[in-house]
């Protein structure tokens, strides 16, 4: 079992949080011409990526967020506004804007804890969540399935799996057709000025998770 950090954005933190999210769709960094998934003790967890079509010019690659069985740490838009002092121990006060939830973390364990100048000047800005460390993150994940798939073949299910509602029940148009819709823009809001556009319908990772545990 391994670890890696992963981000999620406030509603999407909300919608794991509520238990409405259990997928994340993530872009391949090298968008292949072709994948074909191996077979035998890889299989689930190695695809074969073609570069070209020239022979020999596949290689073997797995998902860079781990496989089944491994933990994803969250990271999210947070604050560190104070630290405080007790018994010969060091705890940090930290707030996420996701929820405005707090926590008081024990810190004693890093060796040179953080100390902000501002602590005492009622400013305390918020911090992106690519700069969250590790002991401030309140969620670990579990992945439970890997797959790599054209973004365009999600489907309404998975679109729920995602955090999208279903906001259309009017009787009349299929509510998943609005989810689809809802992802779709949420897609490109993201990932278009990535280069990455639904458009284009890039090569992505989707990843299944379960959590594994929330700090309280």
């Amino acid at each position: 079992m391994s670890e890696h950090p992963i981000i999620f954005s406030g509603p999407m933190m909300r919608a794991i949080l509520a238990g409405k999210k259990t997928q994340t769709r993530r872009v391949l960094k090298v968008q292949p011409l072709d994948i074909i998934p191996m077979e035998g003790e890889y299989a689930g967890t190695r695809w074969m990526v073609l570069m070209s079509r020239e022979p020999n010019r596949g290689k073997v690659m797995r998902c860079r967020f781990g496989d089944p069985g491994d933990r994803l740490w969250v990271r999210e838009t947070w604050r560190h506004y104070a630290n405080e002092y007790c018994d010969g121990k060091t705890f940090a006060h930290v707030k996420y804007a996701a929820d405005e939830a707090k926590r008081v973390i024990d810190i004693s364990h890093i060796e040179d804890p953080p100390v902000r100048s501002w602590w005492n000047t009622g400013r305390h800005p918020w911090q992106a969540s690519i700069f969250m460390p590790r002991w401030a993150s309140r969620l670990l994940l579990e992945i439970t399935d890997v797959r790599v798939q054209r973004v365009q073949e999600i489907t309404g299910e998975d679109c729920e799996a995602e955090g999208m509602t279903a906001f259309c029940d009017d009787g009349v148009h299929d509510p998943g057709d609005a989810m689809y819709a809802q992802f779709r823009d949420l897609w490109d809001s993201i990932n278009a000025k990535r280069g990455y556009p639904w458009s284009l319908n890039p090569w992505v990772w989707a990843i299944s998770f379960r959590v594994a545990k929330e700090a309280k």
